[in-house]
């Protein structure tokens, strides 16, 4: 007959799935796949030590993993929404239009402002490969750090990843909880929104010092990219298509996976 595990046992095993993590990723470099299974591994062990069933455990592994498929498809179909906004022209339009409107002085605060709303809709690996690539050519045209303009582009996008119906995480969250989506989200909210304020005020103070560095060479390789975007792309306000239809899915509670498929299909030739 079964028992129950005690607290200390089942902690037992996760400070050995750690220990196992943290030996494997750090000492010896390699990829997290094997530790990971090898932590399976010690947890049956626990659970057999305590007269679980194998049926029992297997089920238990079925049940996680089924928990995790729709996050699994979110992120294989944000994989191919990066590529195909950036063959369609979404992606360098963004590029085009940030270098036209953006100030250097406020391109931090910009940054961060614009991927945090972004990944409502795309989540932060989605904002992070399709509108962060955007920021990361626009800093290297203006000159400005891109060690600075990475963090306010990542600060951004996990925005979306705590609050966004279309992140994986969000859902993941959720599943396990077994809580409502957005219940979840609105309880997140509560923490995240004065962290996204205070960093944002960061962030414009830092950006500030960069409105004066904008040299001859700066403005002639803006002036390149500019041209090089316009002859290879067709750029105009239709390119921002797919992202406004992604904008109206979040409105209309649409779920994460049409969603992100009818982003991925609505775009137009170049």
């Amino acid at each position: 007959m079964q028992k129950k595990i005690p607290f200390a046992a089942a902690l037992l095993g996760l400070i050995c799935t750690a220990a196992v993590l943290f030996f494997c990723l750090v000492k010896l470099s390699l990829s997290p796949q094997i530790p990971l299974l090898i932590g399976c591994g010690i947890a049956a062990v626990v659970a057999l030590l305590f007269r679980w069933p194998w049926g029992t455990i297997c089920r238990g592994m079925v049940d996680g993993i089924s928990q995790s498929l729709e996050a699994i498809l979110i992120l294989l179909l944000i994989g191919t929404l990066m590529g195909v906004w950036i063959i369609s022209g979404v992606v360098p339009a963004m590029i085009y239009y940030g270098l036209k409107l953006i100030s250097p002085r406020l391109f931090l605060s910009s940054a961060m402002l614009v991927c945090a709303i972004i990944s409502m809709a795309l989540g932060s690996w989605g904002t992070a490969g399709t509108v962060g690539l955007a920021f990361i050519g626009i800093a290297q045209a203006m000159g400005i750090p891109l060690p600075l303009t990475a963090g306010a582009i990542i600060s951004g996008s996990y925005v979306g990843d705590k609050l966004s119906p279309m992140a994986d995480s969000t859902n993941l969250a959720s599943a396990v909880a077994e809580i409502n989506i957005f219940d979840n989200i609105r309880n997140i909210f509560k923490v995240a929104f004065p962290m996204l304020v205070i960093t944002l005020g960061i962030y414009a103070v830092i950006g500030w010092q960069y409105g004066n560095q904008m040299t001859d060479s700066s403005l002639k390789q803006i002036s390149t990219v500019l041209t090089s975007l316009s002859q290879q792309f067709c750029l105009n306000i239709g390119s921002f298509l797919p992202l406004l239809i992604l904008l109206v899915c979040i409105v209309l509670k649409i779920p994460a996976i049409p969603s992100i498929f009818i982003g991925r299909l609505i775009v137009k030739s170049n």
